[in-house]
């Protein structure tokens, strides 16, 4: 018996969602195949044919692993075997990811709340995480996005070096911090920036985009950023004191160009940044951000 699927072309013309119209039977194999009877097969944005047949068991989801510490968890972020998560006062932890079932700590970056000095600290709540993969010249270099603090400290922004993780040197700091901003003020003194409570994080290209609770859409030149914090790398900032989430993508955005008969010429732009925001309370905020 066939059963009736429907596809979604996600934005990158690339990824294919394939979700089917009814519930399918826990326990039962079931056949995937993205071509007819005819032989025409599914294609993406870029024509390209996705001929795919196999098989499948429906299964119920089940845990994996779990922990009852009672720690603190604001975000995660994967890259490869290695979870990053975001502990709020407890820092940043790194889990090895390899075996699902069995997840262990490799190592721990505490915050300046946990009353551990050694080696990194962060000067406050760790709330958000993200991936940024810089270039420089022939190298591709990967670092994990941090941000944080907004209560009883700066708000902070902060780039990772990871590239010593797997050591086992016990004299290696496996990680360490590379270029650092602050982002708004504390929550209980507002000073020369805007006060809020950073508490998430989109990157796209070489920008960050961190929502900041109570102050707004601070967007951050990971490139502008040093070793010291600078008004450099802060290029704008959008005000909104009930903000939630963001999320950022490219799109595609026409503007009509009045003629002077009178008509209008539609001019398309291409690879425009887009931030939809979440705005609590009200509802949703589109800014273009070229």
């Amino acid at each position: 018996t066939e059963i009736k699927v429907r596809t979604t072309l996600f934005n990158t013309n690339s990824e294919l969602s394939i979700r089917p119209e009814r519930q399918l039977t826990e326990g039962h194999v079931y056949i995937l195949r993205t071509y007819n009877k005819e032989g025409t097969d599914l294609s993406d944005g870029s024509k390209n044919k996705l001929h795919v047949e196999c098989n499948f068991r429906a299964k119920r989801s089940y845990q994996l692993y779990t922990e009852t510490a009672g720690q603190e968890v604001y975000d995660t972020l994967l890259i490869g075997s290695r979870l990053f998560v975001a502990q709020g006062s407890g820092g940043l932890r790194v889990l090895d990811y390899s075996n699902p079932t069995q997840m262990s700590t490799m190592v721990t970056v505490p915050s300046i709340d946990s009353n551990d000095s050694s080696g990194l600290v962060f000067p406050g709540k760790v709330m958000g995480l993200g991936r940024y993969r810089e270039v420089i010249g022939s190298q591709t270099y990967e670092r994990v996005v941090v941000i944080g603090g907004g209560d009883k400290t700066l708000g902070f922004i902060k780039l990772l070096d990871i590239s010593q993780l797997e050591s086992t040197d016990p004299g290696i700091q496996r990680i360490t911090q590379y270029k650092t901003q602050i982002i708004c003020d504390s929550a209980s003194s507002a000073v020369s920036l805007p006060a809020g409570y950073p508490r998430g994080v989109k990157v796209i290209d070489h920008y960050a985009f961190v929502t900041v609770l109570g102050d707004g859409l601070v967007v951050v030149d990971l490139d502008k950023m040093g070793e010291q914090s600078n008004n450099k790398s802060i290029i704008r900032f959008h005000s909104e004191e009930n903000i939630g989430d963001v999320g950022v993508y490219r799109g595609i955005i026409e503007t009509q160009i009045e003629q002077a008969d009178g008509s209008y010429e539609v001019s398309t732009k291409k690879d425009n940044i887009i931030a939809a925001v979440l705005v609590n309370y009200y509802g949703l905020k589109f800014f273009n951000l070229n």
